[in-house]
């Protein structure tokens, strides 16, 4: 394990995230799940509509008192006092 623990921090524009698809995939399907794919910048931005605690924290910032859940793709606060640099 990385020490200290190294979170990679996806930046891009408003609907200009990197997309995976299979070659056999219809286009309105993959057009439907990548408007709804998130990325850790994506759901940094839905956790601080619900949850106070990240108002004050710069996105490069966040990874130190909150940890990316990569299976959900979203962030939740810390629980252990382990920390991460973004």
């Amino acid at each position: 394990m990385e020490w200290p623990l190294v979170t990679r921090l996806i930046v891009h524009l408003p609907g200009q995230h990197n997309v995976i698809f299979n070659e056999n995939e219809d286009l309105a399907t993959m057009a439907e799940r990548a408007a709804h794919q998130k990325t850790t910048l994506t759901a940094y931005f839905a956790y601080n509509t619900q949850n106070a605690d990240g108002w004050n924290v710069v996105y490069v910032d966040f990874p130190i008192d909150h940890v990316w859940k990569i299976r959900e793709k979203v962030w939740s606060a810390r629980q252990r006092g382990e920390k991460a640099v973004g």
